[in-house]
């Protein structure tokens, strides 16, 4: 028995070291080709930016490599900032933060100093790191293709001519995603930030918070289903002697989709809004609540892919003219060749079965007030093939609600007797509200018609601007 154990233990070592071996050997080559393709993408996207490597030393149980990123700005110095890789070759690794078990583990490190050395700048913003390296991360690269990815920014702490800037406990995130890099979960914990001026006897102050994911497909580079979360405990405000103050803050976005499309919601919540300036004390007795949503259902996906690709092309066109140094003209000639394209791609998202509500409600004690607008697509041809507005509006059902409750108008709302007067509101017991309706071309205000298309005349139709695509 004891020679079988033996003999087994001896066996997984053999195993571990030939998997040390082949994943050593690995490791060199897929630093090339990670390079390779890394350059390749950034030439396709026409970003000014690429990576070499230095140099190489392999070891077996791992290797060190030093690589460098240019960044060509238009006619300016390039800047270089080269990165320390550390490679630990799999099965099993012990990298300084605890062992992992993968094909390969790649720990880097930026050499800010030497980059800002190199840009004739001197190293006082390091100094506010506290001897700590500013920026570290690592990459876990699966057996199967899939990685995981850990990103941490130090904490810091500057001070200059009577200003601080800190962050308490750095920003430390990490997520793990598929071998395409078409899904993505993990979380980010922010440490508390704050901000002070002696000068306007002001500071600004925002707790930890977290944002978590859990990106289940990513197409052009953004969320197509999934969700986000995002949390903050507090964030304080103190100026000219009074303090503002906003608590519990949430902050969530989702999307699916099924047989009718894309659906999802959104929603922004404030759980505690209060100031000790007077005169938000005057008009309320204690603090309010505030919430923003918002829901859509039926949105149609090819459109939506289309969208999100036009989204990325512009999007690359803003890294392209900032990386090279400013120059905005190319934006201008991106935006007239993409506006098209986005025309088209958004009047393309409506179709049948289309729903939109979108709300934003403030509550404080009994009182609230706010606005709800719905609106649902009706009609059995889709928008993106309508050829004028009022064909359009032929398709569209909505209702805009608002109501405003006296507790948040002085003087009793007498200022509201005006749009009272003309139509535009009516009183009820505890204020003031308004409802609008369109239906399929028809507006109507509060029960009354509205005559809205004398106003518009011709411009009903107008050949829409994505008939021209």
């Amino acid at each position: 028995m004891k020679k079988v154990l033996a003999f087994g233990v001896i066996g997984l070592i053999g195993l571990w070291i030939v998997g040390v071996f082949i994943s050593g050997r690995a490791a060199a080559n897929k630093v090339d080709e990670q390079i390779a393709e890394l350059n390749s993408d950034l030439a396709d996207r026409s970003i000014p930016v690429s990576v070499s490597k230095q140099s190489y030393e392999s070891g077996f149980f791992s290797s060190d490599s030093r690589i460098q990123v240019t960044m060509d700005y238009k006619d300016k110095r390039p800047v270089l900032i080269e990165v320390d890789l550390d490679i630990y070759h799999g099965p099993i690794m012990l990298p300084p933060d605890g062992p992992k078990l993968g094909a390969y583990y790649i720990g880097f490190t930026p050499d800010i100093a030497a980059a800002l050395s190199e840009a004739g700048k001197n190293d006082e913003f390091l100094n506010g790191f506290a001897g700590r390296d500013p920026l570290t991360g690592g990459v876990l690269m699966g057996f199967w293709g899939g990685q995981t990815i850990d990103l941490a920014l130090a904490p810091f702490e500057f001070s200059e001519d009577g200003s601080s800037f800190s962050l308490e406990n750095g920003i430390v995130g990490s997520f793990s995603t598929d071998g395409q890099f078409s899904t993505l979960a993990g979380n980010v914990e922010f440490g508390a930030l704050s901000f002070g001026d002696e000068s306007e006897a002001a500071t600004f102050y925002i707790a930890a918070s977290s944002l978590t994911a859990d990106i289940t497909e990513i197409h052009a580079g953004s969320m197509l289903t999934g969700e986000l979360a995002y949390r903050l405990d507090r964030a304080v405000i103190k100026a000219e002697g009074a303090e503002h103050r906003i608590e519990d803050v949430f902050i969530r976005a989702l999307s699916d989709k099924n047989e009718s499309g894309i659906y999802g919601n959104a929603e922004i919540v404030a759980g505690s809004i209060s100031s000790s300036d007077q005169s938000f004390k005057s008009m309320f007795n204690g603090p309010l609540t505030a919430r923003l949503h918002m829901d859509y259902e039926g949105l149609d996906e090819p459109a939506f892919r289309e969208y999100m690709v036009v989204n990325q092309r512009m999007n690359q066109g803003v890294y392209t003219a900032f990386l090279g140094g400013g120059d905005t003209s190319r934006l201008t000639e991106l935006y007239e060749e993409e506006m098209q394209n986005v025309l088209h791609a958004t009047a393309g998202l409506i179709k049948k079965g289309f729903k939109f509500d979108y709300g934003i409600s403030v509550g404080g004690g009994d009182a609230s007030s706010g606005f709800k607008l719905s609106a649902d697509w009706v009609d059995d041809q889709d928008l993106v093939h309508k050829e004028t507005l009022r064909q359009a509006l032929a398709g569209i059902q909505a209702k805009l609600n608002v109501t405003i409750d006296k507790a948040f108008l002085s003087g009793d709302g007498q200022i509201m007797q005006i749009p009272v007067g003309m139509g535009y509101a009516v009183e009820t017991p505890t204020g003031f509200a308004s409802e609008a309706e369109f239906n399929r071309g028809e507006l109507s205000l509060n029960g009354q018609a509205i005559p809205y298309t004398q106003m518009l005349g011709s411009a009903l139709d107008q050949e829409l601007p994505w008939r021209e695509r």
